[in-house]
């Protein structure tokens, strides 16, 4: 994902407004107002980027299987949603939930990203429950997490480490050969070793079970220059919503972008990543889908 696809929604605006009120100057007095009240019933103007979201998926039952579904459902611009694999699912009275329906393939699953605005520091958290029985296999990509600059993933480490085009901070799954399936974080940044991303594995693994409610919280502050290691980063987990958190990663000497340039060590995007991570077949699952329930998003500053 690059700053090409990027949208500028303000700018966006004033053109389809300024669009709008020509047609109107040359048709008001003409034989075309019909015409003109159908571009005005058709027009959509996109949507402002706040600094803070709230997604609670308290909607009737849909699926989400446009960019279009998706925007609507998050009130912000989204790239990359895969049709598919995401409905809104009522549970109980008055309240929803996102049910992202997990391929079973090992690299299969969804990765989009949703515009905020491009500041330093954000908070997230969002909550998270794999359906009973779910096979956790040996692991994948979970849930939300957050793009620098420009979002490097993919085992792209040139791009984060050489040519400092920013970073990502998202979240695993893993199952070790112990049985045991627990929550790390993966992130990329500029001092990162290796090729496919710093897997912080030998945190305090916070370990995790089908048919329970998890609550992830995210902190990030990038660096104020690109040669400051003064960035942080912080990743918490408690069970049902929220109390009693226990912190699984935290740094406060990230370099999270090497760029000279602000935007590139700005947080540009919140990340949806989640898949089927792994090279081969022991990363796949055993049935065609297998649910995980995501809900409570929400975001804000973080000074």
């Amino acid at each position: 994902m690059t700053s090409k696809k990027f949208r500028s929604p303000h700018l966006l605006s004033i053109l389809c407004l300024s669009s709008l009120l020509m047609i109107h100057f040359s048709c008001e007095k003409g034989d075309n107002a019909e015409l003109v009240k159908k571009i005005e019933k058709d027009i959509v103007i996109p949507k402002s980027i706040s600094n803070t979201g709230n997604v609670n998926f308290n909607t009737y039952d849909h699926d989400l299987n446009t960019t279009l579904d998706a925007e609507t459902e998050f009130d912000n611009d989204i790239n990359s949603w895969t049709s598919g694999l995401a409905s809104v699912e009522m549970y109980a009275v008055d309240k929803g939930r996102l049910n992202f329906k997990l391929p079973e393939t090992y690299g299969q699953g969804m990765k989009a990203s949703i515009d905020v605005s491009n500041t330093f520091g954000y908070q997230m958290y969002f909550d998270v429950k794999f359906e009973s029985g779910f096979d956790f296999s040996r692991g994948g990509k979970l849930g939300f997490g957050y793009a620098i600059g420009q979002g490097v993933t993919g085992g792209n480490s040139t791009a984060a480490t050489v040519d400092y085009e920013g970073g990502s901070f998202r979240i695993m799954w893993y199952t070790n050969n112990n049985g045991t399936t627990y929550l790390y974080p993966y992130i990329y940044h500029a001092d990162m070793p290796g090729t496919y991303g710093n897997e912080l594995q030998n945190t305090n693994q916070y370990n995790i079970t089908d048919n329970t409610n998890y609550r992830v919280r995210l902190t990030i502050k990038s660096n104020s220059t690109g040669s400051a290691n003064d960035g942080y980063g912080k990743m918490e987990v408690s069970t049902n919503y929220g109390t009693n958190y226990t912190t699984v990663w935290e740094d406060s000497n990230m370099r999270w972008s090497g760029s000279t340039s602000e935007w590139e060590r700005k947080i540009t995007h919140i990340y949806f990543s989640t898949f089927r991570g792994g090279g081969d077949s022991n990363w796949s699952g055993s049935q065609e889908t297998e649910s995980i329930y995501f809900d409570n998003l929400k975001w804000y500053l973080y000074n």
